[in-house]
C-alpha cells in the first residue's frame, strides 16, 4: 500500500505514526435528520455535496494550500503549512470513516457498501461488565497533529471567514453587474490581491484564493475554512474526544503501552501475515473500489486511577504483566536485575543512563515481535546482547511470572496452547477531562484498524479478554500476593485446604460439611468424586468440573477477578464506555475530495 504522495490509503492510519502526532481529536457525527424531509434522494444529494466540501477541505490542507499562523520565539507571526512535518508544519492528518447507519439511512446500494461493516454491539454483545454510555454514530473524523490547537482550529475557527464573506458578497454583486461603487471595487481588488500566497502559480480566469491560502478553481464560489462550515446543513457533531501522547510513551497507569503493536513494513513469517494484510483490504475482500480501505474501531475507556493507585506496585505489575520500571515482561530478568536497570535509567550520570536505555531497548526489541511465543514453557531461550553483557530470556520463566489473567497475556496470548494469531493495528491516546460534577475523568481513546472487525477486535475482545477461562487450559496456582489477599477474606486454595489438620479445620470453622463447601468455593465443584485429585488433574480430566477455578476476569481489558488480586469479584478500575465501528475508505483517483463519492453512484 502507499501511505503518502500518490496514496490510496488515508493518512492518520499508518502514517504519520501516533508517535509523530502528539495530539488527537475524534469528532463523531450523525447525518442531520431534517434533510430527509424531502425524501432519501434529496438527502443523498445534500450529503454527497457536503461530503465533497468536507473532503475538499482535507485535500487542500494536505496539498499545502491551507496555512495557519503561529507566534515564533520572538513573538513574530509565522505562517505554517498544516500538513508539512515540523519545524515548517504541524504534521496534520485527517481520517474519515463511515458507520453502518450512514449507508442504511441513505439507502446506499448493497454493491457500494463495505460488506463486513455493522454497528458496534452493546456491552453484553462484547462481554463487557458495565453498560455503555457512548453509542454508534453515522460518521467519525480523526484529526492528528503535533499541536492540539491545530486540530481544534481545523474543526472550527472564526479568524478568517469574515473577510472571505466580504469577498463572496462583492463578487456576487460584480457577477450580477451591480458593483458600481468605486470604494467597493477597490476593497474587492485589495482583498483578492492580499489573499494570493507568495510564490503561487498564476491564476486562470475565474479562479481566486481564499484568505487562508485555499485556491478556488473555476466555478467554485465558497471558501471552506473549517469542518464546522463544511458540514453545515447536512451533518451534526454528536461528541468530541481529545487525546494526547505522554513524552515518556507511557499510559496514565504508568506502563508502556502497545509494545508489540505491528508496524508498517513488518513481515510475520510463521503466519504469512504482514502489516498490510492485517490492516488493509485487497481484491480478495470483495468490491475492488475498497482496496486500501480498512475497518476502524473506536472505544473510549475510563480508568479509575484512585482504585489503581490503591494497588501495590507488585499488584499493578501482575495486572499488566510487565515491569513498571523497564516495561519488560515479568520474568524477562531476575527481579534485582530489572530493578537495577530501572534505577540506572534515572541515574544522574549520563553514561549510566545511556547504558541502561540501550540494554532495555535491545530487550524490548525482541518483545516487540507479536509472534514470539513468550508464554510457551517449551520455547527456546533467547540471548540478547546488551552494552556490556548478554541477557538470556527464558520463556518458561516469563510464563511462570506473568499471571494468566494479566493484560499482556490476554491481549496477545502469542498462540499459547495453539490459540490463533490475531493481530490488529492500534493508535491509543490517553485523555483527561472533567464531568458535569467537575470530577476528573481519565483513560484511553482506543482506536484500532484491521481488515475484519469480527476476526480482529471482536475476536480479541470476546474470545481472549472477556472469556474468564482464557488462556488457562490447565489450572494455574495462586501467586503469593493472591493467597495473602484471599486469606484476608477467609478464602483458601485447594492445596491449602487439603493440608489442614483436623484441629486446623476446627479453628477455621471448616469441619464437617463446611469443609466440602470450602472445596467447592475454591474450585472443586464435586469434591466427593475423588478428594485425592490435584487441581491440575481435575482440569485435565474434565474442564466443566471446575468452571471458575481458572477465572481470569472479564473486565474488557483483562485483569484479575475471583482468583486474582480482588477476591470479591470484578475489578472495575478499567471501564469501556462504548464507541463505534467504521469503514475508512481508500482515496479514489488520488483525490481526497472523491472519498465516499462512489457510495452515491
Amino acid at each position: 500500500m502507499k501511505y503518502d504522495g500518490d496514496a490510496v490509503v488515508q493518512r492518520g492510519i499508518a502514517s504519520p505514526s501516533a508517535a509523530d502526532q502528539e495530539h488527537l481529536l475524534l469528532i463523531r457525527l450523525d447525518i442531520t435528520g431534517s434533510i430527509f424531509e424531502m425524501g432519501v434522494e434529496e438527502a443523498k444529494i445534500k450529503v454527497r455535496d457536503g461530503l465533497k466540501r468536507l473532503c475538499l477541505l482535507f485535500e487542500r490542507i494536505q496539498g499545502g494550500e491551507k496555512t495557519m499562523d503561529e507566534l515564533d520565539s520572538t513573538g513574530m507571526i509565522v505562517s505554517r503549512k498544516l500538513a508539512d512535518r515540523p519545524p515548517n508544519g504541524f504534521n496534520f492528518s485527517a481520517t474519515i470513516g463511515f458507520g453502518a447507519s450512514f449507508f442504511e439511512q441513505l439507502k446506499v446500494n448493497e454493491s457500494k457498501r463495505p460488506n463486513k461493516l455493522r454497528e458496534m454491539p452493546d456491552n453484553k454483545g462484547l462481554g463487557d461488565v458495565t453498560p455503555y454510555s457512548l453509542g454508534q454514530t453515522d460518521m467519525i473524523i480523526q484529526l492528528g497533529s503535533t499541536k492540539d490547537f491545530v486540530n481544534h482550529w481545523v474543526l472550527e475557527n472564526t479568524v478568517q471567514p469574515a473577510e472571505d464573506e466580504i469577498i463572496k458578497k462583492l463578487l456576487k454583486k460584480q457577477n450580477e453587474g451591480k458593483l458600481y461603487d468605486e470604494a467597493e471595487k477597490s476593497i474587492l481588488a485589495g482583498l483578492l490581491n492580499e489573499a494570493i500566497p507568495e510564490g503561487s502559480d498564476k491564476l486562470n480566469s475565474g479562479e481566486r484564493y481564499c484568505t487562508d491560502g485555499q485556491r478556488l478553481w473555476d466555478g467554485e464560489e465558497e471558501c471552506i475554512p473549517d469542518i464546522a462550515t463544511a458540514i453545515q446543513g447536512w451533518a451534526t457533531i454528536t461528541d468530541l474526544h481529545a487525546g494526547f501522547q505522554r513524552i515518556d510513551g507511557r499510559n496514565l497507569q504508568g506502563f508502556n503501552d502497545g509494545v508489540s503493536n505491528p508496524k508498517p513494513g513488518d513481515e510475520f513469517h510463521e503466519t504469512g501475515l504482514n502489516f498490510d494484510k492485517i490492516v488493509f483490504l485487497d481484491e480478495k475482500d470483495g468490491n475492488a473500489q475498497f482496496e486500501g480501505g480498512t475497518y476502524m474501531v473506536f472505544q473510549k475507556i475510563e480508568h479509575d486511577l484512585d482504585q489503581w493507585r490503591a494497588l501495590s506496585l507488585d499488584e499493578q505489575q501482575e495486572w499488566v504483566g510487565r515491569s513498571k520500571g523497564t516495561g519488560l515482561l515479568l520474568g524477562t530478568l531476575e527481579e534485582e536485575e530489572d530493578r537495577r536497570l530501572a534505577r540506572n535509567l534515572r541515574s544522574p550520570k549520563k553514561e549510566i543512563r545511556d547504558e541502561a536505555a540501550y540494554d532495555i531497548k535491545q530487550l524490548l526489541k525482541v518483545q516487540m515481535n507479536p509472534e514470539t511465543r513468550f508464554f510457551n514453557e517449551n520455547a527456546n531461550a533467547i540471548d540478547v546482547a546488551g552494552k556490556h553483557k548478554v541477557y538470556r530470556i527464558n520463556p518458561k520463566e516469563i510464563r511462570k511470572k506473568v499471571p494468566a489473567w494479566s493484560h499482556v497475556r490476554k491481549a496477545n496470548p502469542r498462540r499459547e496452547d495453539n490459540t490463533p494469531q490475531i493481530m490488529i493495528f492500534r493508535r491509543g491516546y490517553p485523555y483527561i477531562e472533567t464531568d458535569l460534577n467537575n470530577k476528573i475523568r481519565s483513560g484511553l481513546l482506543f482506536v484500532c484498524f484491521q481488515r475484519d472487525i469480527e476476526l480482529g477486535f471482536e475476536y480479541i475482545k470476546k474470545t481472549f479478554f472477556n472469556d474468564k477461562n482464557f488462556p488457562v487450559p490447565s489450572r494455574r496456582f495462586f501467586t503469593e500476593n493472591e493467597l495473602n489477599e484471599r486469606h484476608k477474606h477467609g478464602r483458601f486454595s485447594v492445596p491449602e485446604l487439603k493440608a489442614l489438620s483436623p484441629e486446623g479445620k476446627k479453628v477455621l470453622g471448616l469441619d464437617g460439611e463446611r469443609y466440602d463447601e470450602a472445596l467447592k468455593e475454591s474450585g472443586v465443584v464435586e469434591p466427593d468424586i475423588n478428594k485425592d485429585f490435584t487441581s491440575r488433574d481435575i482440569d485435565m480430566i474434565d474442564h466443566k468440573l471446575v468452571p471458575d477455578s481458572q477465572n481470569t476476569g472479564r473486565e474488557g481489558l483483562a485483569g484479575p477477578s475471583e482468583n486474582g488480586i480482588v477476591p470479591t469479584g470484578e475489578f472495575l478500575a478499567i471501564v469501556p464506555l462504548g464507541g463505534g465501528y467504521y469503514f475508512v475508505p481508500p482515496i479514489p483517483n488520488k483525490r481526497l475530495k472523491d472519498i465516499g463519492q462512489s457510495f452515491f453512484e
